[in-house]
């Protein structure tokens, strides 16, 4: 079993799950929306392109957390 002390002492650098693909483009593409920035729909196509890179498994042909 483990305990609750071990979870915290665990350090972890970063994380990428698929709820960070959604909330972060929604965001950027809506700003770009308001502010015409095409650098921001970049970066949100960017962020999309390299949280599925992330997320996607061969094995099973879709999306991991």
């Amino acid at each position: 079993m483990i305990s609750v002390s071990n979870l915290l002492e665990k350090k972890v650098e970063w994380t990428v799950c698929a709820y960070d693909m959604f909330m972060s483009a929604t965001l950027l593409v809506r700003v770009a929306k308001l502010t015409g920035s095409k650098s921001l729909l970049k970066d949100a196509v960017k962020q999309i392109e390299n949280i599925h890179h992330y997320l996607w498994d061969e094995k099973v042909g879709c999306l991991v957390r």
